[in-house]
């Protein structure tokens, strides 16, 4: 760098949320977080929804509700039926 140069360091925003989740989940495998509570209260009224309810629910992207479901299916609390567009989640 030269001295008429300057470094700006932005802070991750979305490392603390990420990190938070996944060091909890790390801890203990029936950690249920607030996302996972609201999904599974959505399929006890409904019985199933689709990727679009899910992010819509929950107010994420894709990616989060993708990663958030996956959990969720490792923890034996939702099931996962089908792929793509044709995707949808029940209680186990």
């Amino acid at each position: 760098m030269t001295s008429n140069t300057f470094k700006l360091v932005l802070p991750n925003m979305n490392a603390e949320v990420t990190e938070t989740t996944f060091a909890a989940t790390e801890n203990s495998s029936m950690v249920i977080t607030q996302q996972m509570k609201a999904v599974t209260d959505y399929l006890t009224e409904y019985g199933e929804m689709t990727d679009e309810e899910l992010q819509e629910l929950l107010n994420v992207k894709k990616t989060r509700a993708y990663l958030l479901a996956r959990q969720m299916n490792e923890k034996g609390l939702i099931e996962i039926i089908g792929r793509g567009a044709a995707k949808k989640y029940k209680l186990k």
